[in-house]
């Protein structure tokens, strides 16, 4: 099976680097680093990562080449393999799009489109198709790694696919991931949300997704802080140890890094790393602080800090301090390989809607009220082992249509 990846923002500093891995590393060399090369997901007839065919919307794509793109992320280093950016040759350029309230048009990056919701729509299929053509991709996936979309009030949001294509048509949003996850699921491309956007959470997507057969998987890259965050979260319940302050930190200078010093990005960005501690703890704590910073000499190489606070019998206090240190990107690209070749094989099986066995990869998992690291871990394993024993998969709401097939 061939898989085609369409990724929006393929040029970020995150999308670049796993594309490079996939051109680097050979699948046994990636082996060690991908959940999918473990346990019962290793079982499963999936993907070769160094086989995928690549191709993305970026507005850096017009004014760079890739050892410039490259370069610019500082991540990894040309020195050490110079024919990277020929190797990168390979990527298909597409036409971006951006509306008036995306990052890229803000931030002075690009020039919003002149079209009509109908005629962006049209635009970013026809390109799905001539991509899937031009690769003979038997399988499509969609990953979006750009900045959130900034949407509209809930109760405003469509309630159905014919509501949600009928808003689309009208121009009714005013970022453009919207587009981009209608264009690949009418095209039957499986779509994975790895920013903090709500997109895949509008019932008018999922219904949308449903209809055409295809698997959704979001939200919120997990990959560091979080991560660590959900697992220490859990060990407190576990041990009865009362939280009484978290504070958590993060500097980066990187693009993500910029983009999360507007305060509407920071602020969606905010939720799902405080929503899931409170629903581990099962208890709000009264002391809970996140805060995020551009920091431009920290380039790639996130920092993030926690201050952990907690009491135990007889009043007894305790104090835990974090500093974790690690390239962003580097800590995200096997999380989005694994991604692409669980989805890949969903949709193969006929999964349709939002997929919560896959929500390990992610900060708010969707499908699921399960914040627990550990527990999102297992569940994967559980989901895949179930597939390989041969039991249906269920029809409904939080495993997709597989069963009908």
């Amino acid at each position: 099976m061939k898989v085609g990846v369409l990724v929006v923002g393929h040029r970020g500093a995150t999308a670049s680097t796993t594309i490079a891995a996939t051109r680097l590393c050979a699948r046994g060399e990636l082996a060690p680093f991908l959940l999918s090369e473990s346990g019962a997901p290793a079982r499963l007839p999936l993907p070769d990562p160094a086989a995928f065919a690549w191709g993305g919307w970026d507005p850096f794509a017009a004014r760079e080449s890739w050892a410039e793109t490259l370069t610019r992320h500082g991540v990894l280093d040309l020195r050490r393999w110079p024919d990277l950016p020929e190797r990168m040759a390979g990527v298909k350029e597409l036409e971006p799009i951006a509306l008036a309230r995306d990052h890229a048009v803000t931030s002075g990056e690009t020039h919003p489109a002149r079209r009509r919701g109908a005629e962006i729509l049209a635009g970013l299929r026809r390109d799905i198709r001539a991509f899937r053509e031009g690769t003979g991709a038997d399988q499509l996936v969609l990953l979006n790694v750009s900045a959130p979309a900034l949407l509209g009030p809930r109760e405003r949001w469509p309630r159905d696919a014919d509501a949600f294509l009928e808003q689309l048509d009208a121009g009714a949003f005013e970022s453009a991931p919207p587009y981009y996850v209608a264009a690949a699921i009418l095209e039957g491309a499986a779509v994975a949300d790895y920013t903090a956007s709500a997109t895949l959470e509008m019932p008018g997507v999922e219904d949308l997704a449903r209809r055409e057969g295809v698997p959704l998987a979001g939200r919120d890259g997990s990959t560091g802080q979080t991560l660590l965050k959900s697992v220490l979260a859990q060990t407190f319940a576990t041990r009865k140890l009362r939280v009484r302050g978290w504070y958590s930190a993060n500097i980066l200078g990187n693009h993500d890094g910029l983009m999360l010093s507007d305060p509407r990005y920071c602020d969606v960005k905010k939720v799902d790393k405080t929503e899931l501690l409170e629903r581990i703890l099962g208890y709000p704590v009264q002391a809970h602080l996140v805060d995020i910073r551009h920091y431009l000499p920290a380039g790639d190489e996130k920092e993030a800090w926690d201050a952990i606070d907690f009491e135990g019998l007889l009043g007894a206090r305790g104090r835990l301090r974090l500093d974790w240190q690690c390239s962003d990107s580097l800590l995200a690209a096997p999380a989005l390989i694994d991604l692409t070749r669980l989805l890949s094989w969903a949709a193969a099986e006929g999964c349709s809607g939002v997929q919560p066995w896959l929500g390990v990869f992610f900060k708010y998992a969707l499908g699921t009220p399960e914040r627990r690291y550990l527990a999102l871990a297992a569940e994967l394993e559980r989901f895949c082992r179930e597939a390989l024993a041969g039991r249906r998969l269920r029809d409904n709401s939080t495993t997709g249509r597989a069963g009908a097939a």
